[in-house]
């Protein structure tokens, strides 16, 4: 969960340095991937995020969305290249 004041965390800038892949169960997290860039792997699905202090998110971790995408102007691919 991200503290509400650090929800527009990081909408309008794309800054690389900071970008991760983690993954989850696919099955279970079905409703939150459908607006989330990812692929899946078995019965994982490995998804995109920005690493952040733990202050900000529990677990370190932001999940980037398609409407930040978007923002920002690139596509899946890069963003895969780029994480």
């Amino acid at each position: 969960m991200v503290l509400e004041e650090y929800k527009d965390y990081f909408t309008d800038v794309y800054e690389t340095d900071s970008l991760t892949v983690a993954f989850c169960n696919a099955e279970a997290n079905r409703d939150q991937l459908s607006d989330m860039p990812h692929e899946q792997w078995e019965d994982l699905a490995l998804y995109y995020g920005v690493r952040v202090p733990p202050m900000v998110s529990k677990n370190g971790i932001i999940a980037i969305h398609n409407s930040q995408m978007e923002a920002w102007g690139i596509s899946k691919e890069q963003l895969k290249k780029d994480a």
